[in-house]
């Protein structure tokens, strides 16, 4: 058993997608602390390598952009989105964000029953309800996880009122399932573990969106925490 810890290290660049969430978006391994089984011969250097390579496979595929569920995502804002859907600039115009009381969220606000190894970050910048002027747009709680790979995920579920997403992902990655018999956006992990990777689930609702975001967290990890929030807003 090898450990890794820390083995490449790279910025993380903060994007602000479009459920209101400040996010990492990691293709490299900046604080990779999981415990990989290697065989006779292999090094940290040869696993992160392979890691990398899969990576770099998925960045090769073509991207997902266009609507499913009557969400829309595209890899950036560089992409127009279709009439119809209203943009932060739209709703907001120049007004700033500010955080406001959980007391106005109103449908936003969302009471979830997690595993108790899902901490709450109440300090974090993803965690709050968020206005601009009289128009709450995004209730949203991060947390962490230490999730079976080894690394700690970060995790922000919320709701927002925005119809979109800014996933730069494979479009083999993106695909409808559903959750508790609720239909879902399922954006997957290129590797089933997760590693270095953002996923997500997004449901739709007649106010916007219910989403998971997700980085460094596995497949059926995720799978089994869109179950929970499936049930928790039915």
């Amino acid at each position: 058993m090898i450990r890794l810890a820390r083995l490449l290290s790279a910025g993380v660049a903060l994007v602000l997608i479009g459920s209101g969430v400040f996010f990492g978006v990691r293709y490299s391994i900046d604080r990779f602390s999981a415990e990989a089984q290697t065989g006779e011969g292999q090094t940290e250097g040869l696993v992160v390598e392979g890691l990398l390579k899969e990576l770099e496979q998925e960045r090769q595929q073509p991207r997902f952009v266009g609507e499913l569920l009557g969400i829309f995502n595209r890899p950036s804002s560089d992409v127009p989105l279709p009439e119809g859907y209203q943009t932060y600039t739209d709703v907001c115009g120049s007004l700033p964000t500010v955080d406001v009381r959980r007391e106005r969220a109103g449908a936003l606000d969302l009471t979830l029953n997690l595993p108790p190894d899902y901490v709450l970050q109440a300090d974090s910048m993803n965690t709050g309800v968020i206005a601009c002027g009289d128009t709450v747009y995004a209730a949203r709680w991060e947390y962490t996880h230490k999730a079976s790979n080894g690394m700690t995920a970060n995790i922000v579920i919320g709701r927002g009122i925005f119809r979109y997403e800014e996933y730069d992902v494979a479009a083999s990655r993106v695909k409808t399932a559903v959750f508790a018999g609720r239909e879902a956006v399922l954006i997957e992990p290129w590797t089933p573990d997760g590693l270095a990777q953002r996923s997500g689930v997004l449901f739709p609702e007649p106010f916007g969106v219910t989403f998971i975001h997700a980085a460094d967290l596995p497949l059926d990890e995720l799978l089994r925490l869109a179950e929970i929030v499936a049930e928790a807003t039915k």
